[in-house]
């Protein structure tokens, strides 16, 4: 009897270094996917808008917007996994908040409404997005339905990972549509019209030449697209039978 005890409790004590060595590394992770992310959105929205100030009110919103998500999951009773932490896209948790703030910073650059006070000229901006973010965000909720109605394992899986998700964009509209437009009227005061970086006049120019390219040559466009659309359903077959007996020959075309 003294040896089983003595053994159990080694292994009580073996699995729960474990555990805590999983937390930590688990913790560990979500901080650097949580930092790089915040990282890659500022460098981003530096290569194109050219202002810091728009970089940091979005980044600001990537933490606040899990928060908001982890606090109504610990409100419902509910704990997220790893997976669904894991597989939190930091990009989709922020369009709406980009939307918004490069909506307003294109606004105020371009002096549109100069004769109205910058409270005014942010409110209009604001407006002009409000309803196409809310449905957007509508249809992304939408598109993670038959994750919801998951039962069994699959659901106590993906289900997680769904409520996760669903919290998180509509903490990041609701951070879009009240705290970024006052963070707009905080940080950009005084804000005077900038020219766009290389980078942005690159990428216009290559978007006009490509515009006039597909108006000159609009017959050639969609019959390659026909062609295209018409080519990969006649090799759909074949392709599903390769990855079915690793050979094409049992493929009908």
């Amino acid at each position: 009897m003294c040896l089983i005890q003595e053994f159990v409790g080694r292994f009580v004590d073996v699995l729960k270094q474990a555990i805590e060595e999983i937390l930590g590394g688990w913790q560990s992770d979500l901080r650097e996917n949580l930092l790089l992310g915040m990282a890659l959105v500022t460098v981003i929205l530096l290569m194109f808008l050219n202002n810091i100030r728009s970089a940091i009110i979005v980044a600001i919103n990537i933490p606040l917007a899990l928060l908001f998500a982890f606090s109504v999951l610990f409100v419902r009773g509910k704990s997220a996994n790893l997976l669904s932490i894991g597989a939190v896209d930091f990009g989709i948790i922020v369009d709406s908040t980009v939307i918004m703030v490069e909506n307003i910073y294109r606004h105020l650059n371009s002096g549109e409404f100069a004769e109205l006070q910058l409270k005014d000229r942010i409110i209009h901006a604001t407006r002009e997005v409000e309803r196409s973010l809310f449905f957007s965000t509508v249809i992304m909720v939408c598109a993670l339905l038959p994750l919801f109605t998951m039962q069994g394992p699959e659901g106590q899986i993906f289900g997680p990972m769904a409520d996760t998700y669903a919290f998180a964009l509509g903490g990041a509209l609701l951070l879009a549509l009240t705290l970024s437009p006052v963070l707009c009227l905080l940080f950009f005061r005084n804000l005077k019209p900038a020219r766009d970086n290389i980078l942005v006049r690159w990428l216009k120019a290559v978007a006009s030449i490509a515009a006039k390219c597909a108006n000159q040559s609009k017959c050639l466009i969609v019959s390659s697209a026909d062609l295209l659309t018409t080519g990969s359903f006649r090799w759909r077959p074949i392709t599903l039978a390769i990855s079915r007996n690793g050979t094409p020959s049992s493929a009908t075309p």
